[in-house]
């Protein structure tokens, strides 16, 4: 928080909290929520700015259960975050949308015009796809562990000199050689 925020409540005899954890915990008993947002810019060394750009994102359904009269100051809602989210919530509606006709079709054997109906096709069952998010926590932390070094040259064995530019196909493989990494001492 600002120091002449800070400075007022003293000379006003305000109490106040700051929290450097972020929780929905902690939100739903804030009267004032102050935050700023972790700026690319501002960081030399790209790993420091991937682990920790992720840290403090605010989402919309994270302030649901939060006091009425809350005030935001500052607060640069994660616009990109909260777009991702809300295609996975629609392709959850979707996929619940189409359990529900097709348990329908099976209650009733056939369709309005009489014709039976066709069962889809099942869907072979396969571990879900890797995603981005995935795999940079993972080098995150192994990062955090002091493997920043190695992990660039994985990165370079993959032809990429950032995570974000490692095709989607080599995600399996990199998290693979990244879990030899020991933690340094």
């Amino acid at each position: 928080m600002p120091i002449e925020y800070k400075l007022f409540c003293e000379q006003n005899h305000i109490p106040y909290f700051e929290h450097s954890e972020f929780s929905e915990e902690v939100i739903n008993q804030a009267d004032i929520l102050y935050m700023t947002r972790v700026q690319r810019e501002r960081f030399t060394d790209l790993m420091e700015y991937e682990k920790v750009k992720n840290v403090y994102t605010l989402h919309n359904n994270m302030l649901e259960h939060s006091k009425d009269n809350l005030r935001k100051e500052n607060v640069a809602m994660s616009k990109m975050s909260d777009m991702a989210m809300t295609i996975e919530e629609l392709r959850s509606a979707a996929a619940a949308i189409n359990e529900a006709a097709n348990w329908l079709a099976e209650q009733f054997g056939d369709t309005a015009d009489g014709a039976p109906v066709e069962k889809p096709a099942a869907k072979e069952e396969k571990e879900p796809d890797l995603k981005l998010e995935n795999v940079r926590a993972v080098l995150a932390e192994k990062s955090r562990a002091g493997h920043t070094a190695a992990i660039r040259t994985l990165l370079q064995k993959y032809g990429a000199s950032k995570l974000s530019a490692v095709d989607p196909k080599h995600y399996e493989a990199l998290l693979k050689d990244a879990e030899v990494l020991d933690d340094a001492t």
